[in-house]
């Protein structure tokens, strides 16, 4: 058997193989898969693991075959940090501004929901669409915060 590699970095992504059997995991910018579905749980953070490689259907597999959290003081500063649902996410710099005043950070639930449902319809693919939807999302929501339409215009039975 083969001994393996070990290495370290930052678990970025992690989604389930799609056969279900592995777990498909994003590690600096390079795909791992891993049959230990615990590693979910160290999506954002620095780990130290042990890597082989093999041949399936003519592809190049990498696998994750051991892992730990690696507490180390280089890798802590490489974490990333755990968003809570109110942490801002990149906006441009066109909706920055609303008539002169800076707004706050787009509603963290919205965008994910709203990514969460494409993904879920098929509509996004591949994990590099989510960026672009993030923003169509943070577009949407600067337009209607620039519109005085408020939701009583909507239903008149609603007492305000």
């Amino acid at each position: 058997m083969e001994q393996g590699v070990t290495k370290q970095g930052v678990i970025k992504q992690a989604r389930q193989s799609q056969s279900g059997k592995s777990v498909s995991v994003l590690v600096d910018e390079v795909w791992y898969s891993c049959k230990d579905f615990s590693i979910n749980n160290y999506v954002g953070k620095p780990i130290i693991f042990n890597t082989t490689d093999s041949l399936y259907n003519g592809l190049n597999m990498h696998w994750i075959n051991s892992f730990s959290e690696d507490e180390s003081a280089d890798a802590l500063a490489q974490q990333i940090p755990e968003d809570h649902g109110n942490s801002p996410i990149a906006v441009p710099d066109s909706a920055q501004t609303i008539a002169g005043k800076v707004e706050h950070e787009p509603p963290m639930a919205f965008i994910s929901n709203t990514v969460a449902h494409a993904i879920l319809q098929g509509i996004i693919k591949d994990p590099s669409e989510v960026e672009s939807w993030c923003f169509a999302c943070t577009d949407a929501i600067v337009k209607c915060r620039q519109t005085d339409i408020k939701s009583k215009d909507f239903d008149t039975d609603i007492p305000f």
